[in-house]
């Protein structure tokens, strides 16, 4: 048995201040449209829509960090067996994946599932695929769980092109 598809309920994304990065919360997504204060950034309730920007607008630079948490599962199993993450995006045909990966609070937990793959629905974990963290279903129902997103542009044809996602969602296994 598996969890419904589900989306996050509280959105951020990092800054760099100086020589770190920090995080600016957009808050709980039950207003019905949220606008980060660059306006670089708007978030729906009902569909997600982030213009992930790279910092330095630069050709061979990475977008900030993108952390997507408060996901309120329905119909979980009791133990869990894998986890799947959904991601519906505009990649303008040259945005890879340079961070895909489950995450406690700020820390990324198990293995980074970013691939080269440019598709306009990505696909990550599985059925049977804990993408190796060490998680319970306690731990799925944290608050705190979620995943964090980091694009970059392509290797070969580089831009200055903002990601656009629509939409993030996991489903619990």
């Amino acid at each position: 048995m598996a969890s419904f598809w589900t989306y996050p309920n509280l959105l951020s994304q990092s800054v760099e201040t100086g020589a770190e990065e920090v995080h600016i919360p957009w808050g709980n997504l039950t207003s019905e449209y949220t606008r980060t204060t660059d306006k670089s950034s708007i978030v729906s309730s009902n569909n997600l829509y982030h213009i992930a920007r790279s910092p330095k607008h630069s050709l061979m630079t990475k977008t900030y960090f993108l952390y997507a948490s408060g996901f309120r599962f329905e119909n979980l199993p009791t133990t869990l067996s894998g986890v799947e993450l959904r991601i519906n995006s505009n990649r303008r045909g040259r945005i890879m994946d340079d961070t895909i990966a489950l995450l406690m609070g700020d820390q990324p937990l198990g293995e980074n599932k970013a691939t080269d793959e440019i598709l306009m629905t990505s696909l990550y974990g599985s059925p049977t695929d804990t993408w190796k963290a060490d998680l319970t279903i306690d731990d799925i129902n944290n608050p705190n769980f979620g995943v964090m997103l980091r694009y970059k542009s392509h290797n070969k044809w580089p831009h200055s092109d903002p990601m656009i996602i629509n939409s993030i969602e996991l489903r619990i296994y």
